[in-house]
């Protein structure tokens, strides 16, 4: 009979392993929700106490900025539909927020329409107010890649979908019947006499959820 103790004991990791894994996860925990408390006193509070100490002037704790009144969706109950205007000039919009700055307001939502009718506009808009920084990868920043996409060649990954399925403003998609037309006129054959592996990874954080989006 197999003494149990000593399978349990057996199967153990070294010693410090977790520990040390627990404890690097606290600092960047404790990091992340000292940065985010400062960043929200920063935005929030202290606009909140400037305007309580400053009652009659005008300083705006959150603003709206529409860049654009077009949208790439056609809802029957929606002011945008069938707007064709011609969207916000950069320039302007740097005016717009260098004055929103110098009111005190630090919060700014982009705001349409569909703001990513022009989703380069805002991403380099965002790079020049400093919102927004570049990944290593040309073209890819770091909030406008899609979650599961970060630092990948996104403007040829598409997302294959159903007519009536949405995907995400920022990804581009391809019906099922047009995917499988390119499919078979331009990969039918590709992998004769060789061997085609497939692979499934997860990029983490450990316990996401594995999911595919279409």
């Amino acid at each position: 009979m197999v003494n149990q103790a000593v399978v349990k004991n057996s199967c153990r990791h070294p010693e410090g392993i977790f520990s040390k894994q627990n404890s690097t996860h606290q600092t960047h925990t404790i990091r992340y929700r000292r940065h985010n408390f400062i960043r929200a006193c920063r935005s929030w509070f202290l606009p909140y106490i400037k305007l309580r100490l400053h009652p009659n002037e005008f300083r705006p704790i959150l603003s709206f900025l529409y860049t654009d009144l077009n949208c790439n969706l056609d809802c029957y109950y929606c002011y945008s539909r069938g707007n064709k205007v011609e969207g916000m000039s950069m320039q302007t919009a740097i005016d717009a927020l260098d004055w929103l700055h110098s009111l005190g307001c630090r919060v700014v939502a982009y705001m349409g329409g569909e703001p990513l009718v022009r989703k380069q506009f805002i991403i380099d808009l965002s790079l020049k107010k400093g919102e927004e920084a570049k990944l290593a990868i040309k073209d890819h920043t770091i909030h406008y890649d899609l979650a599961d996409e970060q630092a990948r060649i996104i403007d040829r990954t598409f997302y294959i979908a159903n007519d009536d399925e949405r995907v995400s403003a920022l990804a581009q998609r391809i019906s099922r019947e047009d995917a499988y037309q390119y499919v078979k006129e331009n990969m039918t054959g590709i992998m004769k006499g060789m061997t085609f592996i497939v692979g499934f990874y997860s990029r983490g954080p450990v316990g996401a959820e594995a999911a595919v989006p279409a």
